[in-house]
């Protein structure tokens, strides 16, 4: 890395980004990261990695984002309206994604906690 200058961007998120069970026990390393050049960080100078949760790989995804900021639907936090579950279409509508997306199952669980959880 220090001979092609390239700079490591850190991240936010999970601390690690690769699990393995072992022999009963789980090891947790930080593998995956995003490198820059200089001229690259100075263009994006607020960029960022995010480490996201893993779903079907010993590898989570990581994301960089170059504004600096997360998109705007993670600066606030989700809110539930009782009144959507009055509408005709919300029972079907949920069963059909759940039903269809068993990614989202993880996914929610992964962001819920806060925390990374091997299943």
């Amino acid at each position: 890395m220090e001979d092609c200058s390239l700079l490591d961007l850190g991240a936010k998120g999970l601390k690690f980004t690769w699990y393995r069970r072992q022999l009963g026990s789980v090891i947790a390393k930080r593998l995956d990261r995003a490198m820059c050049d200089i001229p690259w960080q100075l263009t994006f100078p607020e960029a960022f990695v995010e480490n996201l949760c893993r779903v079907y790989s010993d590898h989570c995804p990581i994301l960089v984002r170059r504004n600096g900021r997360c998109s705007r639907w993670t600066d606030r936090p989700f809110h539930f309206q009782a009144a959507w579950a009055t509408h005709r279409d919300f029972e079907p509508l949920v069963s059909n994604v759940w039903r269809r997306n068993s990614i989202l199952g993880e996914w929610v669980v992964c962001n819920q906690e806060g925390s990374y959880s091997i299943q």
